[in-house]
């Protein structure tokens, strides 16, 4: 029997891959920016993003945990560098 697709799982698709692409270039240029000596944000916010778009894209519920918790952790980063 064919499994059938709803409109819910095509969009969770796309949007986990949008998130990784998003992730790869935003950790790939995090990774570059760190080996410069700036700031470490952008490394581990892309790897957030790629691990929360593949469990997204897999239907995992546990991809809305991963992004809730590691924004909050994340955004003294950008204020701590700002000034």
């Amino acid at each position: 029997m064919a499994q059938t697709y709803r409109a819910a799982d095509w969009a969770a698709l796309v949007l986990g891959i949008v998130m990784v692409l998003i992730g790869l270039v935003l950790g790939a240029g995090g990774a570059w920016l760190l080996w410069l000596g700036g700031s470490f944000y952008y490394l581990p916010s892309g790897i957030v993003l790629i691990v929360s778009g593949v469990l997204l894209a897999r239907r995992r519920v546990d991809a809305q945990p991963v992004l809730m918790w590691t924004i909050p952790g994340f955004s003294g980063t950008p204020a701590q560098h700002s000034g």
